[in-house]
């Protein structure tokens, strides 16, 4: 039977359970893949390599296994959340039931494109009855529910990158599926803007004291960017790609069903910039410079935020005309 989603602690100790046989029945991922001289010396305002550091992101060839793979990235990922729920109280912010029950329909969404991608596929999460998981109860580390937000938040970037793409690929073969993996993207949105409230869920001191240190020098280079997440360049480059293939003809514009998930979609693209600013405003973003900026420049993050909103999402519209991974 499905294991509901929207229980609290027992139910959260079954999803644990359901999570761990589930990866025990995976293959191993394949070896890690290593940044090169070469591509530092090609990605040199990226640092692609820093980010996945301090996030914990370990890359792997996949060639192998690819469903494998990310089948583990994503229950990783859910576990990770799981444990930190079950093992940390909640701190007095803001954290909702709703944002909750948003993060964990975006890892349900995934597993739900992966069943229509191959009908054999079963779902992990209907495993019951596996030994249990220990669970060690332990003080807030407000540091580590930072990078594990992150980590969930990538996880969904990675679904967004596979819902999209089955989007792309629908319209080409005509694919009467092309709203519903719109539809599903639009889910796995919506979970990530929940993965970014949840990694912000702690007091706005500790992240003046612990957090906000870690990401500047000495410990890591100035600038420090979440625009550094190479998933998240790439994401701007499919949906640039699926923004180009509704509106080259391929696309019939009197199929007001994929039109209607396309909005619905942009809609909830700018929701999730809104949660972005929201956390970053709880941080002091809306009254202190970005990382990203030179601290003379006195552009805080929350400005950053909402130019980076208006133009990403104005030039995803099938109206717009500039590209979509231009800075604003």
């Amino acid at each position: 039977s499905y294991v509901d989603i929207h229980g609290r602690h027992n139910n959260d100790r079954e999803v644990l359970r359901a999570i761990s046989v589930a990866l025990a029945s995976l293959s191993e991922p394949g070896p890690q893949v290593a940044y090169r001289a070469a591509d530092r010396a090609r990605m040199p305002d990226e640092r692609y390599e820093e980010h996945d550091l301090f996030f914990r992101a370990v890359r792997v060839d996949s060639a192998g296994q690819p469903i494998s793979a990310f089948l583990r990235t994503q229950l990783e990922a859910y576990r990770a959340h799981v444990l930190d729920a079950l093992s940390v109280a909640h701190t007095r912010s803001p954290l909702t039931d709703q944002t909750t029950s948003n993060l964990r329909a975006g890892f349900h969404a995934t597993f739900a494109l992966l069943r229509r991608y191959d009908t054999s596929f079963s779902d992990p999460l209907t495993l019951r009855h596996a030994a249990g998981v220990p669970v060690e109860r332990r003080a807030p580390r407000q540091l580590e529910r930072w990078i594990l937000g992150h980590q969930a938040f990538f996880a969904m970037i990675q679904s967004l990158l596979a819902s999209l793409n089955c989007a792309i690929s629908a319209i080409e073969e005509g694919d009467a599926y092309t709203a519903q993996f719109i539809d599903t993207a639009t889910i796995i949105m919506r979970g990530s803007a929940a993965a970014i409230r949840y990694a912000g869920d702690f007091s706005p001191v500790h992240y003046a004291q612990l957090v906000r240190p870690a990401m500047m020098p000495p410990n890591l280079k100035p600038k420090f960017s979440g625009l550094q997440s190479r998933d998240h360049r790439y994401l701007l480059k499919v949906l640039a790609t699926l923004r180009g293939t509704l509106i080259s003809g391929k696309f019939d514009e009197a199929d007001g069903r994929v039109r209607m998930s396309y909005e619905n979609f942009l809609a909830e693209m700018q929701i999730t910039y809104d949660d972005h600013k929201y956390v970053c405003s709880r941080f002091g973003g809306d009254s202190e410079p970005s990382l990203r900026m030179n601290s003379a420049a006195q552009i805080y993050a929350t400005t950053v935020l909402e130019r980076l909103k208006q133009s990403r999402v104005a030039t995803a519209g099938l109206q717009g005309r500039s590209p979509l991974d231009e800075e604003p």
